[in-house]
């Protein structure tokens, strides 16, 4: 994510994790009704304009919300955090930003419409199983949609890059899938 970020890409990303909630400069509780924006280091935005955006973003399945008028903005370059218990609509609203799924209402902006600027990160990493590590992280490149980076090295995973993707950890295959995002240079990451 240091390396996607130092890159001028603007991540967001769904965690609990107390550093990364410290580094974001927006971060918004999905746990709470109509949840907004919190700048969380209002000194460090930068006034770059928004790269990422969700105006009051509602998604309904049935008659249960799942993410209920969402607001976020993040600039080009920084870290927005999305934070909710288990159900809170962050997996919902990052496939919106995504757009794999549709809002019911609000708006959403993104860098582009190609997949490559806009690189999601799904929450089941999305590997292909019969792709070693290293074809998995360069499958951008093949469709040709990637410039070559060394991320295998970046993200430590160049000691197990003629393994398949069933051979390695959990966490060897969720760093697999942060590879293959940046691999294409992204503007935006959603992870």
């Amino acid at each position: 994510l240091e390396h996607a970020a130092g890159d001028g890409c603007t991540v967001i990303v769904t965690t609990h994790d107390p550093d990364l909630i410290a580094l974001a400069t927006s971060r918004v509780d999905l746990s709470t009704p109509s949840a907004r924006i919190v700048h969380a280091n209002a000194g460090r935005r930068r006034s770059a304009g928004v790269a990422i955006a969700a105006r009051d973003v509602t998604k309904r399945y049935g008659e249960a919300f799942a993410v209920a008028k969402a607001n976020l903005e993040v600039a080009p370059g920084e870290l927005g955090v999305l934070l909710g218990r288990s159900g809170s609509g962050k997996s919902t609203l990052l496939m919106a930003l995504g757009g794999f799924v549709a809002p019911d209402e609000g708006e959403i902006e993104t860098p582009g419409a190609r997949w490559h600027e806009t690189a999601y990160v799904a929450q089941r990493f999305g590997l292909l199983s019969e792709l070693t590590i290293a074809e998995n992280v360069g499958l951008p490149e093949r469709l040709g949609d990637a410039r070559q980076i060394d991320v295998l090295e970046a993200l430590d995973l160049d000691a197990l890059a003629g393994r398949l993707p069933g051979e390695t950890s959990v966490g060897q295959q969720q760093r697999t899938a942060v590879a293959r995002a940046v691999a294409a240079r992204p503007r935006a990451l959603l992870a």
